[in-house]
């Protein structure tokens, strides 16, 4: 049968020769092309002279050395001339061997969640694991001694690092993926960043125009937030040369940015009920969330905000913090995508609507800020709703 050499890393042949021999006798590897053989140059690893002493011997052929001359590196068999008239040549086997598979990560990638927080997903190709091979795998990533379980898709183990801030986009992160094999420990290391997501994703395709966009967009933002949180440090996530290419990309227009029609915190739907609503903003520190305070009219005990978002049919749910004294906050973290979108919030009590429905949305307080005597504060919320509109774009 014929083999395909390039799927291998080497062969070896063991092999037995009685009788008499001529000089320069080889073993050699029979090509497509008939009666066509392919020896290597000798070296330590690849004895192929042969030997006519009637003991078991293996010739073995490392192919990245060996194959050099065969252009489709499909083998069709074994060739041994050079043995004499009365010579007995047996074979007892051939073998072919594949790479050792070693420890480490496949691939990486970075999943925006809402609010804006990044995930770093280190991936490694779940057939490394199982009886016999790496067992027991997980991942610690440093500056912490907790033990981050893969969670398994149709090809990987994933290992997240979760919730990177935007103004965080130039942290390298370091994780360290753990097993064992034959009862050994084994280790293997990987550093990434979200600059460095960034710059593969431009290498392999920077014709992808909206996701370019989107890509130069992020980044943009993230260092108007570091000017705007003071995480600045010695340089800007932008400042780094290697990303000249995709910042070219990005959004060159300022946004347009509509503002509020009335008061949100007016009633829109219902009577007045237990719960009213007392202000409206939105969290900027680590995060894009709209900012809902409320107070309490009469007695209940308000434990959740109920919200839905402007072309999304889900309905999500958001914990509530009791400030003091009938007061209380709650965050909406909103997609990046939706920042343009209008947020519908109702309070509750159990299963039963405290509030009436306010009416807001992030580009809502973006148009508020736009002009801000801050002057750090007025560009951050115009690179946001950049950024937001070139997710919406990609997401389509």
């Amino acid at each position: 049968p014929e083999v395909d050499a390039s799927q291998y890393k080497s062969m070896s042949i063991r092999y037995k020769i009685e009788g008499d021999a001529h000089a320069g006798g080889n073993v050699y590897l029979r090509g497509k092309t008939y009666n066509t053989a392919y020896s290597a140059t000798a070296g330590t690893y690849c004895p192929h002279g042969f030997i006519n002493d009637g003991d078991w011997h293996t010739a073995e052929y490392i192919f990245s050395d060996d194959l050099t001359a065969m252009a489709d590196k499909v083998i069709t068999g074994v060739r041994i001339p050079g043995a004499g008239m009365n010579s007995k040549i047996w074979i007892d086997s051939i073998t072919f061997n594949k790479d050792e598979a070693e420890l480490g990560f496949t691939a990486a990638n970075v999943s925006i969640k809402a609010g804006g927080k990044m995930d770093i997903n280190f991936k490694a190709d779940k057939n490394l694991f199982g009886a016999g091979k790496f067992e027991d795998p997980y991942v610690t990533f440093e500056g912490s001694d907790v033990h981050v379980e893969g969670v398994e898709n149709e090809n990987y183990l994933v290992f997240a690092f979760k919730d990177i801030e935007p103004d965080h986009m130039k942290d390298s992160i370091k994780a360290t993926l753990h097993a064992k094999k034959d009862g050994a420990d084994v280790t293997a290391e990987l550093s990434y960043s979200i600059v460095d997501y960034c710059k593969d994703a431009y290498a392999a395709n920077p014709d992808n125009g909206s996701l370019m966009t989107l890509l130069a967009d992020m980044l943009n933002y993230g260092a108007f937030a570091q000017k705007y949180s003071g995480a600045a440090d010695a340089e800007l996530v932008t400042a780094d040369g290697e990303l000249s290419g995709l910042l070219a990309k990005a959004t060159s227009t300022d946004p347009v940015i509509n503002g509020l029609q009335g008061d949100p915190t007016t009633p829109i739907v219902g009577a007045d009920k237990k719960v009213k609503w007392t202000n409206v903003g939105l969290r900027l520190d680590d995060e894009v969330s709209i900012r809902l305070k409320f107070s309490k009219t009469e007695d209940c005990t308000p434990d959740k905000v109920k919200f839905t978002i402007e072309g999304d049919n889900t309905a999500y749910n958001a914990d509530v913090t009791s400030l003091g004294n009938g007061n209380y906050v709650s965050y909406l973290k909103i997609p990046v995508n939706k920042m343009r979108a209008i947020v519908s919030a109702i309070v509750y009590e159990g299963n039963v609507p405290v509030s009436n429905t306010l009416n807001y949305s992030v580009e809502y307080y973006a148009a508020a800020k736009q002009n801000d005597a801050n002057a750090n504060l007025a560009a951050l919320v115009k690179a946001m709703i950049k950024y937001g509109d070139s997710a919406a774009a990609f997401a389509g």
